[in-house]
C-alpha cells in the first residue's frame, strides 16, 4: 500500500465519520450531542460513538437547539442514537419530541431513570431494551408491566391485560410473540400503538378500546396476530371501521342496550337487550323463546317460556346472534 493511497483511505473515512451528522450541539447538562435537520426540526443521532465520546451521568436534552443562526425544534431521537452508551445514568427528553426510534437507548445499562415527553407520538421496538431501568423489576406493576412515565413499554405473561388509565401509547414490540394474552383493554387516554406492539399474540380473541377515538396504530401493530372483536363506545364504531389497522377487524359496539326490530307489526312490543355481568337480560319478549347462537351458528343458550325480565346466561367473551320468535336476530357483542 503507498503512501499516497494511505492518506487517501485515511481521508475518505474521516469525511465519512463527518458526514455521520449534520451539526453538534452542547447540551444543558453539558454534554455534546449530534444533530440532522429535517426542515425546520432537529432529530439526535448516532455519530458513530467509535470516534466521538459517548455521553455519560446525567443527560438533560434540549426542546431546541441553534446553528448558524437557525434555530431548530428537536422533535426526534433516532435510531440506536445512544446505543451502548453505558455511562448514561438519567436521560430527560423534553416536551416536543414526537418519537424515539428503535434501539435509541439500546443497552444502556446503567440508565435507571428516565423522562419522557406527553408529545410522544411513538416508540418503536427496543428503544430501551437492556437498560437499568427495564431491568428494575420495582419498575413492574401488579400485572408485570412495564411503564415509563405514561407509555407502556413492556408486557408480561398474563391472559387478561388491563393498561393502566392515563396511558399514552404501547411501544413498539412490548407483546411481541406473547401467545398467553387472551384479552387486552385499552384506556380512554391511548393515542398511540407502535409497530409490533402486539405481533404474534396467537391467543388474543379480544381488544376492548374505552376512547372513541382510535389510536393511531402502525400497520404491523397486530402482524401475524389472529382475527379479534374490537370492543368500542356507544357511537364509535364508524370511526372505528374508517380507521387504519382498525378496520380490518371486527368492530363491535359495547355497553349500549339494544332494540331488536319488529318482523310482524308493530303492536308487538319491543323487545330490548342489556348486557349485565354473566350474561344478558332480555325484555319485551315474555312469553316467548329466546335463543342465542355463537358466529358458527351453534346455540350457546336457549330459554323456552322467557319472563318479563329474562337473564340469560353468556359462556364467554364473543360476538353473538340472538333472536325470538318472530323478530329478526340482532348481533351483540357480550364481554365478561
Amino acid at each position: 500500500m503507498t503512501k499516497r493511497f494511505l492518506i487517501f483511505t485515511m481521508l475518505l473515512a474521516a469525511s465519512m465519520v463527518a458526514r455521520a451528522f449534520d451539526f453538534s450541539h452542547v447540551a444543558p447538562s453539558g454534554q455534546t450531542i449530534y444533530y440532522d435537520i429535517y426542515g425546520s426540526t432537529a432529530k439526535v443521532v448516532n455519530p458513530d460513538w467509535n470516534y466521538y465520546v459517548k455521553p455519560s451521568g446525567a443527560l438533560v436534552l434540549p426542546a431546541t437547539v441553534e446553528y448558524n443562526g437557525n434555530t431548530y425544534s428537536v422533535t426526534a431521537i433516532g435510531a440506536s442514537a445512544f446505543e451502548d452508551c453505558t455511562g448514561l445514568t438519567r436521560v430527560s427528553v423534553p416536551e416536543g419530541v414526537t418519537s424515539i426510534e428503535g434501539f435509541a437507548f439500546y443497552n444502556c445499562s446503567a440508565l435507571d431513570t428516565i423522562e419522557l415527553p406527553s408529545t410522544l407520538t411513538e416508540i418503536l421496538s427496543q428503544a430501551f431494551t437492556y437498560t437499568g431501568y427495564v431491568r428494575n423489576a420495582a419498575n413492574r406493576d401488579e400485572q408485570g408491566l412495564l411503564y415509563i412515565g405514561a407509555y407502556l413499554i413492556s408486557g408480561a405473561d398474563i391472559a387478561e391485560v388491563t393498561v393502566a388509565d392515563g396511558t399514552l401509547g404501547v411501544a413498539g414490540m412490548a407483546f411481541y410473540y406473547n401467545h398467553t394474552i387472551t384479552k387486552v383493554t385499552l384506556p380512554e387516554t391511548m393515542r398511540f400503538l407502535a409497530g409490533l406492539s402486539f405481533a404474534d399474540c396467537t391467543s388474543l380473541d379480544t381488544v376492548r378500546c374505552l376512547s372513541a377515538v382510535p389510536p393511531a396504530a402502525v400497520g404491523n401493530a397486530f402482524s401475524e396476530s389472529p382475527s379479534f372483536v374490537v370492543a368500542v363506545p356507544c357511537g364509535a364504531a364508524d370511526a372505528y371501521r374508517a380507521a387504519d389497522v382498525w378496520r380490518d377487524y371486527t368492530i363491535v359496539e359495547d355497553g349500549c342496550d339494544t332494540t331488536m326490530d319488529v318482523v310482524e307489526n308493530d303492536l308487538q312490543p319491543r323487545v330490548n337487550v342489556a348486557r349485565v355481568y354473566g350474561g344478558t337480560v332480555v325484555s319485551g319478549a315474555e312469553g316467548s323463546t329466546i335463543t342465542v347462537c355463537d358466529v358458527m351458528g351453534r346455540t350457546v343458550a336457549s330459554v323456552g317460556r322467557a319472563s318479563a325480565a329474562q337473564f340469560v346466561p353468556l359462556p364467554q367473551t364473543g360476538v353473538y346472534m340472538l333472536s325470538v320468535a318472530g323478530r329478526k336476530p340482532i348481533k351483540i357483542f357480550y364481554s365478561k
